[in-house]
């Protein structure tokens, strides 16, 4: 007499006194192994987009006003500018500028999430317009500008990263102003230039 082999195709696994639907508990990993596969495929779209992202010898320019119709910004006031100049991966020079008065920052950046963070040295540069000279009648003032250098207490700052069409821009925003960054034409070794003429770059 032919033996008939007996198939079970809903298995079941008892578990402390209670039977288990295999099949149930197959589905239920099969759900966690999907939720947990496009959690790390976000993730890594996250640190993907986060590692493509390089400030490597770039000049940012920094005024008030953004036109988001063509990405650029404008600057409409005398003391509302400024630099973020990134000598390589690590350091960078901030250029802020009031008239004919400029203060230069030297610090370390690097990248966060969605924004840039900013460790600024102890201490500052100022080149001013030396007023006084416009007062001498005897010509003994010859310094049309004069040097100082300062030491203070920074905080790190962040700025926010964002995109503008196929530009990679800065918000720099605080309590009582937002300013905008986009990438200028100027290039690192000429900002580099213009501060060893100004006889600022071996003080920073």
């Amino acid at each position: 007499m032919e033996k008939k082999l007996k198939i079970t195709y809903f298995p079941q696994w008892k578990c402390g006194g209670e039977v288990v639907d295999l099949v149930i508990m197959k589905k239920n990993i099969q759900r966690i192994l999907i939720v947990s596969l496009l959690l790390y495929s976000c993730k890594s779209e996250h640190s993907s987009e986060k590692d493509t992202i390089s400030f490597v010898n770039t000049v940012y320019y920094f005024t008030l006003n953004f036109d988001s119709t063509d990405c650029t910004v404008h600057s409409a006031c005398d003391c509302c500018s400024d630099h973020l100049v990134f000598l390589n991966d690590k350091e960078f020079v901030f250029i802020n500028y009031c008239l004919a008065d400029k203060t230069y920052f030297k610090g370390k950046y690097k990248i966060l999430d969605s924004a840039l963070q900013l460790n600024f040295n102890s201490t500052h540069v100022s080149r001013n317009y030396n007023w006084e000279r416009e007062l001498d009648t005897t010509g003994t003032i010859k310094n049309e500008y004069t040097i100082t250098k300062t030491t203070w207490d920074p905080q790190p700052r962040n700025i926010a990263i964002f995109h503008c069409k196929d530009k990679t821009c800065l918000n720099a925003s605080s309590e009582s102003v937002t300013s905008y960054g986009v990438r200028d034409t100027l290039q690192v070794n000429q900002m580099i230039d213009r501060m060893k003429k100004d006889g600022i770059w071996e003080k920073l």
